[in-house]
């Protein structure tokens, strides 16, 4: 009898074995009486993996169009809050996919993360120039990154100095209709005391109320047409 075949690194798999994961992100599904013809064994357990016979299309989505929501402040708050909150899951699912070498997928989740943290950017200037954004104060996180060493020309050696190294960032806080958002900035203005800034140690969250139902795509597309707006003007 022969057994399947077993891989244990990604760059020796035939580009058309994938495992069910794969392929569903590919927009297919493995049919249910499908045998896997190889496997995959990485960090996490062992995975089947499935040729284009194994597997069958989704079935498409009726989609609905984009509906814009009216601009009003309590609105462009509520499509921040989803537009933010999706670019988080795909900055964490971006951070995954290269822990387990799915390198391809890690930077597709990277791109999406990218276009919605431009647009909430894009969306908070344009918000904070109309009045309708409140800078509520500065925030930082400071992260240890390891040890100080420092090099000995006498020995010749490197010592450890007995300090850690620390990277400090510093973020701007908006208030919009009750929604809070971060912006990361450069450094703080000069004339904010230091015990004006709020260090929030190593994490970065807010507390904000449920946004209610709106879908990504309508989030998107209502701060687009709001961005847009001010470059008209």
């Amino acid at each position: 009898m022969k057994f399947p075949k077993t891989y244990t690194r990604w760059k020796n798999v035939p580009s058309g074995l994938k495992i069910k994961k794969q392929w569903n992100e590919e927009g297919f599904n493995v049919i249910p009486e499908a045998e896997g013809v190889a496997f995959f064994k990485g960090q996490h357990g062992m995975y089947k993996m499935y040729d284009k016979n194994g597997v069958v299309p989704k079935m498409a989505k009726k989609e609905r169009p984009a509906v814009l929501l009216e601009p009003t402040p309590e609105n462009i708050g509520k499509c921040l809050y989803i537009v933010n909150k999706a670019a988080k899951r795909h900055r964490d699912a971006a951070q995954k996919r290269y822990k387990d070498k799915l390198h391809g997928f890690a930077r597709g989740h990277k791109r999406q993360k990218n276009e919605y943290y431009r647009m909430k950017t894009a969306a908070i200037k344009r918000a904070a120039t109309l009045g309708m954004a409140v800078l509520a104060g500065y925030h930082s996180i400071t992260k240890e990154t390891g040890k100080k060493w420092d090099y000995d020309l006498k020995s010749r050696e490197w010592f450890d100095t007995g300090e850690v190294m620390v990277n400090k960032k510093y973020f701007a806080l908006y208030e919009i209709a009750g929604y809070r958002f971060h912006q990361p900035i450069d450094e703080v203005p000069d004339e904010i005391a230091d015990n004006e800034i709020i260090d929030l140690g190593e994490w970065l969250g807010l507390a904000v109320k449920h946004s209610g139902k709106v879908r990504i795509k309508d989030a998107m597309e209502t701060l687009k047409g709001f961005v847009q707006a001010g470059r008209n003007d």
